[in-house]
């Protein structure tokens, strides 16, 4: 397989507002889940919080100072609404292969992102708002250097090398699928009250 990009893909599949209830919803503020590119070598550390079903959720005071210095991730958010869940499940129907979403953000273009690397998943990159440059290389030599700005669309298969780095405030989803999963896809119904 080779990288390729898609212009004017897919707009509108998650707006900042939403990406601000996720980070004032616990769950997605566990350790497990919300993660910070290049944190401090001690990591972070909190007191026990009150009512706490999962201790090792990050305080939103601590989010609101990690988030404008560094780049952060959050996984499993294949389901944080119905057309990131939809994304996947078309995925999922082409691919056979399970998919899950991971939604990558900075509101500091110098932020450091990962470096070079590549990834045990094929990745559909979405990029959701701002400019993301790309770098992906098959074996030394680069196949594609280019930016990103919203709406475009990103594939880069498993293992094969990366980088992206950011040129404004961005945020972006990865739909990492892989066939060396051996786990069943999700179930994709979407649930309307």
């Amino acid at each position: 397989m080779k990288p390729f990009i898609l212009r004017k893909f897919y707009k509108n599949i998650l707006s900042w507002n939403e990406l601000n209830t996720l980070l004032n919803l616990r769950p997605f503020l566990s350790s497990n889940r919300f993660h910070i590119i290049n944190p401090p070598k001690n990591g972070y550390r909190w007191p026990n919080q009150s009512w706490l079903t999962d201790v090792n959720t990050f305080p939103a005071s601590l989010i609101k100072n990690i988030i404008k210095k560094h780049t952060c991730f959050i996984i499993d958010c294949s389901r944080v609404n119905k057309k990131i869940n939809d994304m996947c499940k078309g995925i999922e129907k082409i691919t056979d292969m399970p998919t899950d979403a991971h939604i990558y953000f900075t509101l500091n273009k110098s932020s450091k992102s990962f470096d070079k690397h590549n990834d045990n998943s094929h990745n559909f990159i979405l990029q959701v708002e701002g400019k993301t440059n790309f770098v992906v290389w098959d074996n030394e030599r680069i196949v594609i250097d280019d930016v990103l700005n919203e709406g475009d669309l990103i594939f880069i298969p498993k293992l094969m090398y990366h980088q992206a780095k950011s040129k404004t405030k961005r945020m972006s989803i990865s739909f990492a699928f892989s066939d060396e999963n051996k786990i069943d896809k999700q179930d994709r119904n979407w649930v309307n009250i």
